[in-house]
């Protein structure tokens, strides 16, 4: 009986391992400059390694590689294109994805929402997804800003509008 739980603890050690590499291999094979601020060469080494996981994971699910409009910003590139002063963008932890249907953008919705996302902004031809925890979470808007979103994807199957 001792063995066994030896032989357990080892495969869940093991696996937690490769895991944790495989992860870490991902995130080092990423190409961090498609996060790249425009006006700041190299800054989408500021993106958040956790946020990143999360969203390879929401490819994943999805099944396609997504396309950024926006992703790590500056301060001051934030600024230029309107964006609250607090932007979870200007930390590392938001995303806008470029859709190109409402099917699409639907899927990329319930990816994120399955990659554990909790805050979604849900546009016509975008989807802005960040993992700001400052926030509150279960957010769901829509654009323009001050929009209502065309459903809540955190309503199970529900949808609002």
């Amino acid at each position: 009986m001792r063995q066994q739980h030896i032989y357990y603890i080892s495969g869940i050690l093991a696996g937690a391992l490769l895991l944790y590499f495989s992860r870490k291999y991902v995130l080092n094979r990423y190409d961090l400059s498609v996060f790249d601020s425009p006006d700041k060469l190299g800054s989408g080494k500021g993106m958040n390694k956790r946020f990143l996981t999360m969203l390879k994971d929401a490819e994943r699910y999805a099944g396609f590689t997504f396309v950024y409009n926006s992703a790590f910003r500056t301060a001051a590139h934030n600024r230029s294109v309107g964006g609250v002063v607090n932007s979870a963008h200007t930390t590392g932890m938001a995303v806008d994805i470029k859709v190109n249907s409402i099917k699409q953008r639907d899927l990329v919705v319930q990816a994120a929402k399955k990659a554990g996302f909790k805050r979604i902004g849900i546009a016509t031809t975008f989807v802005h997804i960040d993992n700001d925890l400052s926030k509150p979470l279960y957010a769901v808007w829509g654009y323009p800003k001050g929009t209502k979103a065309p459903y809540n994807p955190f309503l199970e199957n529900r949808r609002a509008a």
